[in-house]
């Protein structure tokens, strides 16, 4: 009998030694290391699609160092133990049968395979996959692999390939002359279709050649400019330059260039910018310039140029000056240098104050041309009148002003002439029609009291009709009454003035005007408590009150409407005078005003312009005096006349005379 000794303890302990160094390689593996077991064994003889399918579906992971569970983002190998083979590759993917198809016909070997599958995520992997079988009694009993993570490099190399991709189509679309060119030769590495079609020769023909060859350069010294450029600074940016194309015309270019390695060899990126027309176009636009700016220095009228100033929102906050002329800078008071890039508003307040600014951001927002005339005050100067036009631009408005003061100064005063002569001339047309007028009427009226003198003395005072002869008489001797007082306004005779309470002289009047007031309309009254008094002649004031009461029913037409009568005390300004009829022949202070408002059909303005006239009127059976004898009686009591109208809206009438206060009486 013979006995085997146990092996030695030093070989042993050598054994153990290299056990841990291959487990300590295995663990420190930057690649993935794995085995896979079958269980059943996969039989060698079976066909292949038989053996891929049971590869895919009996295998399981039973060794993994970290390098692989972290490729699948697993916290550690032991995670990975006992998942099957279906869990790491994707069963569907073309490529992975492929890929076991190879293993298997190379004899159950495969090495540089690359495979597709997912990590604990759910994410896309790709890895690179080198595998050697065990076979045992015709049996596959397990696969021994190693693999790297090809994820980001096959990212990196798409991202790459995408650049280069997006770089060549915008080298080959980009506008501007673009070339790359060996840097010390100047030969064409390749240049864009921009280029070629800017040179005019086709791309072929200018690859492999180089400017000095092709006489592109108008010298080789600008050239060797934008080298020396590029190599000093690392860039040349917009280097003047002459470029000439195929067919010997010389253009003025810009050049840009910077280095780039292309295969190991320093070339230059260039871009060429034909600024010829550009030029051409500055010094057209240069010469316009000045003659533009020789309009403006030479023009009467202040002009400006401002740019709208907007915050975050795009609402135009301001405008700043961009340009003014000669003229412009006298109107404002201001140097050129102190005036442009200042901000409208901050350096003329007045123009936000009194709302011009609003009007140029309408001008600009509409697209509507504005033009005007208003009147400026400042402290210490006199008024002016301007006139300014304002003009849309782009992104601002151009402002063109001019003083017409004297313009209007003179025209006001040929006005003021003419109305003189007009106020004269309806004065003599009353005067010589109320004398006519009187005269007449004075007869009839004459022979009416004679004959009921007669018949009140014939009937006696018990007679029933004594009472009605009575009122007869009454009423001619009011309207003789009537007549002379006719004469007094319309041809400057002399006023019977009293003390009149404005109130009770529109009372009366009221009452006798209601008798046969149309249906249709309503008379309301709004009298002051208490009225205001006035020193009057009360018959002409009656008349007046009439007649403003009877022209605003008749504006009322058929569809009738109110007619609203009210008294009052105002205070007028100098401006307010201004504005109103004969109130620049009167002073401030205080007035007694007696208004009438309908709701008519209201006038046009060249019917308020003319409503005083004599004998004008717009109605078919008018004689036109009626208005004419309330200017005439209200010039001859101190008054102004304000007229308020337009067509549609009605009219509103109102006249001031000045305020008296009641007399004191005897014996008080």
């Amino acid at each position: 009998m013979t006995f085997l000794a146990d092996p030695p303890t030093d070989r042993l302990a050598a054994l153990e030694l290299e056990l841990r160094r291959y487990r300590e390689l295995f663990e420190a593996s930057a690649e993935g290391l794995y085995r896979i077991d079958y269980e059943p064994p996969v039989s060698v003889d079976l066909p292949v699609d038989e053996q891929v399918a049971r590869l895919l579906a009996s295998g399981r992971a039973a060794v993994a160092n970290p390098a692989l569970a972290r490729m699948y983002g697993f916290t550690s190998p032991e995670e990975l133990i006992g998942l099957a083979v279906a869990d790491f590759l994707d069963a569907e993917s073309p490529t992975t049968r492929a890929t076991l198809e190879a293993f298997v016909r190379q004899g159950h070997r495969i090495e540089g395979f690359e495979t597709e599958g997912r990590d604990r995520s759910g994410r896309a992997r790709c890895f690179l996959n080198a595998a050697s079988g065990i076979v045992e009694n015709g049996c596959l009993v397990s696969i021994w692999g190693s693999q790297r993570d090809l994820t980001e490099e096959k990212r990196t190399l798409e991202r790459l390939r995408s650049s280069e991709e997006r770089f060549a189509r915008a080298f080959e679309l980009n506008p501007g002359a673009i070339s790359i060119s060996r840097l010390e030769d100047g030969v064409f590495v390749d240049v864009n279709r921009a280029f070629a079609e800017t040179i005019g020769l086709p791309r072929e023909q200018l690859i492999g050649r180089s400017g000095h060859e092709l006489n592109l350069w108008a010298t080789p010294e600008e050239r060797e400019k934008v080298v020396r450029l590029v190599r000093l600074k690392g860039f040349a940016r917009r280097v003047p330059a002459r470029v000439r194309n195929a067919s010997g015309e010389l253009r003025r270019a810009q050049i840009s260039a910077m280095p780039i390695e292309i295969e190991g060899r320093a070339c230059l990126l260039v871009l060429a910018e034909d600024v010829s027309e550009i030029e051409r176009a500055t010094e057209a636009l240069r010469r316009s310039e000045a003659l533009f700016r020789a309009a403006a220095d030479g023009s009467l009228d202040a002009f400006f140029v401002l740019e709208a100033v907007r915050d975050a929102g795009e609402r135009i906050v301001d405008f700043s000056f961009v340009d003014l002329n000669c003229r412009g800078e006298r109107f404002i008071g201001r140097e050129r240098s102190e005036v442009i890039g200042a901000r409208l508003c901050q350096l003329l307040p007045v123009n936000r104050q009194r709302g011009y600014f609003q009007r140029y951001v309408q001008v600009l927002e509409t697209g509507r041309v504005l033009e005007e005339e208003f009147l400026v005050s400042s402290p210490g100067q006199r008024e002016r009148w301007l006139r300014h036009q304002v003009v849309p631009l782009e992104d601002g408005v151009a402002i063109w002003t001019r003083d017409v003061t004297e313009r209007r100064q003179a025209a006001e005063e040929r006005r003021r002439l003419e109305l003189g002569v007009q106020n004269a001339q309806r004065l003599e047309s009353l005067g010589v029609l109320a004398g006519g007028v009187a005269h007449d009427f004075n007869n009839l009226l004459t022979g009416i009291q004679g004959y009921a003198d007669l018949a009140r003395r014939k009937a006696g005072t018990a007679s029933p009709v004594a009472p009605l002869l009575e009122e007869i008489l009454l009423g001619v001797r009011r309207a003789a009454d009537l007549t002379q007082k006719m004469l007094a306004f319309a041809g400057g005779g002399q006023l019977d003035l009293e003390w009149v309470a404005l109130n009770e002289a529109v009372s009366e009047m009221v009452e006798l005007v209601q008798v046969g007031f149309p249906e249709r309309c309503r008379l309301e009254l709004a009298l002051a408590r208490p009225g205001p008094g006035l020193e009057a002649d009360p018959t002409q004031l009656r008349q007046v009150a009439l007649n403003l009461i009877m022209n605003a029913t008749e504006a009322l037409g058929a569809e009738g409407g109110s007619v609203v009568v009210t008294t009052g005390e105002t205070t007028c300004d100098g401006a307010r005078l201004e504005r109103s009829v004969l109130g620049r022949e009167r002073d401030e202070g205080r007035y007694a005003f007696l208004r009438v408002a309908d709701e008519g059909c209201g006038m046009s303005e060249e019917v308020r312009h003319r409503i005083f006239d004599p004998f004008f009127s717009t109605k078919f059976t008018g004689r036109g005096l009626g208005m004419a004898a309330v200017l005439g009686i209200v010039r001859a009591h101190r008054g102004a006349i304000e007229i308020d109208s337009a067509p549609g809206q009605g009219s509103v009438v109102t006249v001031l005379l000045p305020l008296a206060m009641r007399p004191a009486r005897a014996g008080a």
